[in-house]
C-alpha cells in the first residue's frame, strides 16, 4: 500500500465526500467537504496521485498545493471525474442558456444536439379573459411567443422581465472574455424582449400573464388545445417592462438601433402610463389562477414589498433615466430609493436599478447611500453563511430557495468590488458550489450536469416525451413542501427528486436567470480565468 493510500484510513468508510460536480475554476477554486480533520487523494485523469487534500475541524478540504487544468477525482468519492479549468463552468453556462429553448412559446422545437423535437404550439395566444378600455371580453389579442415560465405553459410578465434582464447583465459582462457566450445570451433575451411589446396596451399599460383556466394535463404543448387568457394589467408588471424595455435599447443602441428605438418607445409609453396611476394597481380575480401562478401578494408569497410598487418604479425610473438621461427623473429615482437592498427577483426588483445607478456614478450622494446599504446586506450574508455548515447564506428554504441562493451569491460578488479583502468573493463561490453538488444531500441541482443530477424533472413536456431537457436548475429545497411529497420543515434537506413534486423539482425560467447571473459574474471577475 502506497504512501497516499495510508492517507485514506483517516477518512471513515461511511464519509460522503461532496464538491461542486461541474468543476472548478481553477486548482486555487477547488474546495470540497468530507469527515472532519479527514485527508482525501486527489487523482488524475490516469488514476495517478496530483495532491491531497487537508480537512479542517468543520470537514472543509484543500489541497495541499495547487493542480493544472484537467480531470480529476475524489478518491473514495462516489462521484465521476470533474474538471479542473474554466471550460468545465462555460460547458454548464452554456447548457443554462441552452435550457431555454425548450421553453420557447409558438415555436417548432429542433434540437439539433439532442435530437428533442416537437411541433410548434399555442399560436392562437390568446382571448382576453375580461373586456377593458380597449378590447372587449372574449376579444383575440396576438401576444404569441416567449418562454413558457417554468414546467407548464404559462408566460408572466414578472419572470419574462427578471429573466430578460438577467440575461442582458450576464452578456455585458462576459462580453470582454466570452464574446460568443455573451451573444448567445443576448440572442436568447431577445426572445422574451420582443413579447413584452405585444403585451402592452394601447394606453400605456401590461398585462400581466397568458395562461389557460386550468392547469395544463400532461400533453405537449401542441396538444394542449384549451382556450388562452390574457389576464389583467398591474402597475407592478408594467414598471418592470419599463425598465428592462429602457435597458435593453441602452445595451443595444450600437448593435441594433431600430430594435433599440421600438424597446424605448414602448418604454416610454409605459411610463407615461405609470405616471397616471401613482398608486399600486392589479386588475385581479381569484379566478385567474385556476390553471396559471398569481404572481401577486398570496398565501405563499407575502413579502413586503407586494403591497406596493415603489421597488418596480424606482427600477423603471433608474433604467430610464440611464437610457435617456432625462433629468427630471431623478427625482422620482430619489423618491423610491429603497432603504434596504433585498434580492433581485419579481418580488422585488430595486436591486438591479441599484447597481446599475452605482456602476454609473452619476450622483455621488445617490452611490454613497446605495454603497453603505449594499455592503451592510452583504456583511450580513456573509455572516450567514459563515455560521452555516455549508456556507450557504440563505436561512429561508422555501419556494424557490435555489433561486434565492444564487442570487445571494450575486451580491456578494458585486460587494466584493466594493471592498475586495472581505471575503466577498469567496462566499459568492460557495454559493455556486452548493448548488451543484456542495450540499448535504450530495445534488446537482440542474439537470444534465455532475454524476448527480436532477433525473425527475417536474416539466410537463418533458415529462410527456419521456425525456430530461438538460441544463434547467430547479427549486430545490423547500420547507413548506406544497405538494406534500418532499419532507417539510428539514430545511436544506426539504427535497426530494420527484418529477410529482412541483413545489421542489420544477425549473423556472428565472431560476435559470439567476445561476447564469451567477456563473457569469464568478467568470467575469476572475482574472486568471480570461
Amino acid at each position: 500500500m502506497t504512501r497516499w493510500m495510508l492517507l485514506l484510513v483517516s477518512l471513515p468508510l461511511n464519509a460522503q465526500i461532496l464538491f461542486n460536480q461541474s468543476g472548478y475554476l481553477s486548482g486555487d477554486h477547488l474546495v470540497a467537504k468530507a469527515a472532519p480533520d479527514s485527508k482525501v487523494v486527489l487523482l488524475d485523469q490516469q488514476e495517478r496521485p496530483a495532491t491531497i487534500l487537508v480537512a479542517d475541524a468543520e470537514g472543509w478540504l484543500k489541497p495541499e498545493r495547487k493542480v493544472s487544468p484537467g480531470w480529476y477525482k475524489l478518491e473514495g468519492s462516489d462521484g465521476d471525474l470533474f474538471p479542473i479549468g474554466a471550460a468545465g463552468q462555460e460547458q454548464t453556462l452554456e447548457l443554462l442558456v441552452r435550457a431555454y429553448l425548450y421553453q420557447h412559446a409558438g415555436r417548432a422545437l429542433l434540437d439539433g444536439a439532442t435530437g428533442y423535437r416537437r411541433p410548434a404550439g399555442h399560436g392562437n395566444d390568446a382571448i382576453l379573459a375580461r373586456g377593458d378600455t380597449f378590447h372587449r371580453e372574449g376579444q383575440y389579442v396576438e401576444v404569441r411567443g416567449g418562454w413558457y415560465d417554468a414546467g407548464d405553459y404559462g408566460k408572466y410578465l414578472a419572470t419574462t422581465t427578471i429573466t430578460a434582464a438577467r440575461l442582458l447583465d450576464a452578456a455585458r459582462q462576459l462580453a470582454p472574455s466570452r464574446p460568443e457566450l455573451a451573444e448567445a445570451m443576448l440572442e436568447e433575451a431577445l426572445i422574451g424582449l420582443d413579447w413584452l411589446p405585444k403585451m402592452q396596451r394601447p394606453d400605456g399599460a401590461f398585462y400581466r400573464k397568458v395562461g389557460g383556466a386550468r392547469w395544463p394535463e400532461l400533453v405537449p404543448p401542441h396538444l394542449d388545445r384549451q382556450p388562452r387568457y390574457l389576464y389583467g394589467i398591474s402597475t407592478p408588471d408594467s414598471a418592470k417592462a419599463v425598465a428592462v424595455l429602457a435597458m435593453a435599447a441602452r445595451q443595444l443602441s450600437d448593435r441594433d438601433p431600430q430594435r433599440a428605438k421600438r424597446y424605448l418607445e414602448t418604454a416610454q409609453k409605459g411610463w407615461q402610463w405609470l405616471r397616471a396611476i401613482p398608486r399600486q394597481h392589479i386588475d385581479w380575480r381569484t379566478s385567474d389562477d385556476g390553471g396559471s401562478g398569481p404572481y401577486i401578494f398570496n398565501r405563499w408569497d407575502q413579502q413586503p414589498s407586494l403591497n406596493h410598487d415603489r421597488d418596480d418604479r424606482f427600477w423603471a425610473a433608474v433604467e430610464l433615466y440611464l437610457a435617456t438621461g432625462e433629468k427630471m427623473l431623478l427625482p422620482h429615482i430619489r423618491a423610491k430609493l429603497p432603504g434596504s437592498l433585498m434580492l433581485f427577483e419579481w418580488k422585488d426588483p430595486s436591486l438591479m436599478g441599484a447597481l446599475h445607478l452605482l456602476e454609473a456614478d452619476v450622483d455621488s450622494l445617490l452611490s454613497q447611500q446605495l454603497s453603505i446599504r449594499l455592503l451592510a446586506r452583504c456583511r450580513q450574508l456573509a455572516e450567514q453563511a459563515r455560521d452555516n455548515p455549508y456556507r450557504v447564506a440563505n436561512r429561508r428554504f422555501i419556494w424557490g430557495s435555489n433561486k434565492m441562493v444564487a442570487e445571494q451569491g450575486i451580491m456578494l460578488a458585486h460587494c466584493h468590488a466594493l471592498e475586495p479583502n472581505s471575503g466577498f468573493l469567496e462566499l459568492a463561490w460557495n454559493q455556486w458550489h452548493y448548488l451543484v453538488g456542495l450540499n448535504p444531500l450530495g445534488q446537482s441541482y440542474i439537470t444534465g450536469v455532475g454524476h448527480k443530477p436532477v433525473k425527475n424533472l417536474h416539466h410537463i413536456w418533458g415529462r410527456s416525451a419521456g425525456i430530461v431537457p438538460p441544463g434547467m436548475m430547479v427549486g430545490g429545497p423547500n420547507g413548506d413542501s406544497q405538494a406534500g411529497i418532499a419532507p417539510k420543515g428539514l430545511g436544506m434537506e426539504s427535497y426530494v427528486d420527484d418529477a410529482r413534486d412541483y413545489s421542489v423539482n420544477e425549473f423556472a425560467i428565472d431560476y435559470n436567470a439567476a445561476a447564469i447571473g451567477l456563473v457569469s459574474l464568478l467568470l467575469a471577475m476572475d482574472e486568471d480565468s480570461r
